[in-house]
Formats: C-alpha cells, sequence, structure tokens
C-alpha cells in the first residue's frame, strides 16, 4: 500500500515531510462561544460574564488569538478585559482580536469582564462571544 492511500485511510493522519510537516505539528483549530448579557453596576469591581467554555478537542492545544464581541450602550463609561484565570487582557471596544493570551491553555475556559469607568448607573452589556483561535 503506498503511503498516500494509507494517508487517506487514517483520515490525513500522516503528514507528509515532502510537504514540510512532521507528525508533531498539531492541526490548526477553533472554538466559539457565547455568555449571557449582565449588568455592571459597580465602578470598584469587576463584573464578569459565565465561563465562556472550550470544547474537548482544544485541551494540550495552545491558543493563537482571540475575537471578541459584545454590545452596549454608544459610549458607555466600560472598561473591559478578556480573561483567563488570573490572565487578563484589557479590551480597547466592544469588538477585535487580540494576541494577549496567545501561549495559554486552549482548553480553559474565558470570560469577558467590565467594569464602569465611573460612578453612576448600572449599564447593561449583551451579545457576548468570543471567537477562539488556536494550534
Amino acid at each position: 500500500m503506498s503511503c498516500c492511500r494509507l494517508a487517506a485511510l487514517l483520515g490525513g493522519a500522516l503528514l507528509l515531510p515532502a510537504a514540510g510537516l512532521t507528525l508533531a505539528e498539531p492541526a490548526p483549530g477553533s472554538w466559539q462561544a457565547h455568555a449571557p448579557g449582565l449588568s455592571v453596576a459597580r465602578s470598584d469591581q469587576r463584573s464578569c460574564s459565565a465561563p465562556l467554555q472550550a470544547p474537548p478537542l482544544a485541551q494540550g492545544r495552545r491558543l493563537a488569538s482571540v475575537a471578541w464581541q459584545f454590545a452596549m450602550a454608544p459610549a458607555a463609561p466600560l472598561r473591559a478585559w478578556l480573561c483567563q484565570g488570573a490572565q487578563c487582557v484589557a479590551l480597547p471596544g466592544p469588538r477585535g482580536r487580540s494576541h494577549g493570551l496567545a501561549g495559554r491553555d486552549a482548553g480553559q475556559p474565558l470570560q469577558l469582564c467590565f467594569q464602569r469607568a465611573r460612578p453612576g448607573a448600572a449599564l447593561v452589556v449583551r451579545g457576548l462571544q468570543v471567537l477562539v483561535e488556536y494550534r
């Protein structure tokens, strides 16, 4: 049986050295998650989303980038972070992509955290989503 036929039977599990790939290079992947909206009432404490859970296939892989999105009132005085455990990356706005958590475990949950920039009425944040790319 030829190596190409064997690779096809194994679902492409064999990577050909001629292509510059080895068995040690994992294939890239992605996962996405959504969280319910939340109310952010305090300027002295963060409010965080429910954990955004990774699927089992992401276990043992490494984060490459995370795209995020959330909706809030225009010009709301709100600070936002993307967190994994105690490691957080400040987010510049309601949508974008970050490499700030690159290299961390892609199988661990993420959270979107918010804090009012100054005291005032509670703000509602909705449409919390992440798209995680990993290797």
